[in-house]
């Protein structure tokens, strides 16, 4: 069996890669060891997001009316699962509509362009990795108390809990804190550096930890999850670090431990490729999907476009999200700057939104171009698209002041 392109993995890297391939024509195989979509779609952002947002749905009306009302969440579970099995459905239905072959199977790479999977040997032009990566774990941890946030999303019923330890304050640990205390649970959060959302800008995380606080979750910092009585939880949620997926790969192709090597333009060897969390670097299906079409553009399409600075965001409540410098960054480089801060609170817009806590902070560089941008707003992962395409465009605030915004929006704020 002969393809131009196999792509190994059909997360939002490998899926979107195979689509953009045979949208310009190229005979396309893609092989996948589970389910389409991978963590992302099944265990990860989607079900993660959707559940966040039913909360925050309701935290909203209790906030603004004192509705008094409550979730069902067992209901809520269940339409999260429909919703995951309709997607999966629609997403084979869309690669075999824009005819891409699809293979279930773990692949393995035997030469430069042949791909095992299922006994069946596969030769392909190009080879695209894209397998993805799985929780890691640590010694020392009773195993009948370790839970993954991927085991949380994807089971059919909510756990039997009381009381949870989070270890790690990043983006998993943050987001699954605000699911966990909705549900009713005590939740302790545990980070060994300085600061929650070490990856912030520290006056942003600073801000959030006081916003967690009130919610009455529980944070040590400067702390390992040895230095606390483990005893006194009923589950701990590990959500530090990852591994790479890399069974079945040549040797020769990854590091020490474990994820694939690859260049700049990410190739591991001749016709062969990898993008996504397998790199081992930027863990988002997001920037995942720009590598993806990065590698086949510049294979089939001779573009050549990636990407300068890429937003992040953590999606609690409310939503934190970054993009390019922060205060911290611009000191160390040596940069002059000056700061902007918009407090969300003096515009009636927040008002009609409930995000009076919305917060957002600008570097700025000394022609005024925006070096960064940080906020905190219930609508963050959506008004953080103003400065990615600002940081990366090398736009001033003047430039975005001069869009005409409709009134009342949270996008009139941030931009203010």
């Amino acid at each position: 069996m002969f393809y131009q392109l196999a792509v190994i993995g059909a997360g939002p890297a490998g899926y979107f890669a195979a689509l953009k391939a045979a949208g310009l024509g190229v005979k396309t195989l893609l092989i996948e060891k589970e389910h389409l979509g991978g963590t992302c779609f099944n265990k990860g952002c989607i079900p993660a997001k959707f559940i966040i947002n039913s909360i925050g749905h309701l935290s909203f009306l209790n906030k603004t009316v004192s509705a008094g009302l409550t979730l069902d969440y067992q209901k809520v579970f269940q339409e999260k699962n429909s919703k995951i099995s309709s997607l999966n459905k629609a997403m084979l239905e869309f690669l075999k509509k824009s005819r891409v072959d699809i293979m279930f199977g773990r692949a393995s790479i035997s030469d430069n362009q042949q791909v095992e999977v299922n006994g069946e040997s596969i030769q392909a032009d190009n080879i695209l990795i894209a397998c993805g990566s799985k929780p890691s774990c640590f010694k020392g941890i009773p195993e009948n108390k370790i839970l993954f946030a991927e085991d949380f999303l994807s089971s059919k019923n909510i756990p039997d809990f009381e009381n949870i330890l989070i270890i790690g304050a990043g983006a998993i640990g943050i987001e699954m804190a605000f699911v966990f205390k909705h549900l009713g649970r005590k939740v302790t959060i545990v980070e060994r550096e300085e600061n929650i959302l070490p990856f912030m800008d520290r006056e942003i995380s600073r801000r959030y930890e006081i916003l967690l606080k009130q919610e009455g979750i529980t944070v040590f910092k400067g702390k390992s999850f040895e230095d606390l009585d483990l005893n006194v939880f009923d589950k701990i949620l590990v959500s530090v670090g990852r591994k790479p997926d890399s069974l079945g790969l040549p040797e020769d192709f990854l590091t020490s431990r474990g994820w694939v090597k690859a260049g700049p333009d990410f190739k591991v060897a001749d016709r062969i490729y990898a993008c996504g969390d397998i790199l081992g670097r930027d863990m988002f299906a997001y920037t995942a999907q720009r590598q993806a079409e990065y590698i086949i553009g510049s294979i089939f399409d001779k573009q050549d476009f990636l990407y300068n600075q890429y937003p992040i965001c953590v999606f609690g409540l409310p939503q934190i999200a970054k993009v390019g410098l922060t205060q911290e960054q611009a000191d160390e480089k040596g940069i002059s700057y000056r700061v902007r801060k918009i407090y969300f609170r003096t515009s009636s817009s927040s008002l009609v939104y409930g995000d009076e806590s919305g917060f957002g902070k600008i570097i700025i560089g000394e022609n005024g171009q925006i070096l960064g941008a940080h906020l905190i707003s219930c609508l963050a992962s959506e008004l953080i698209s103003f400065y990615t395409l600002a940081v990366n465009k090398n736009l001033t605030l003047k430039d975005l002041k001069e869009i005409l915004l409709i009134h009342p929006t949270l996008s009139e704020t941030a931009v203010s």
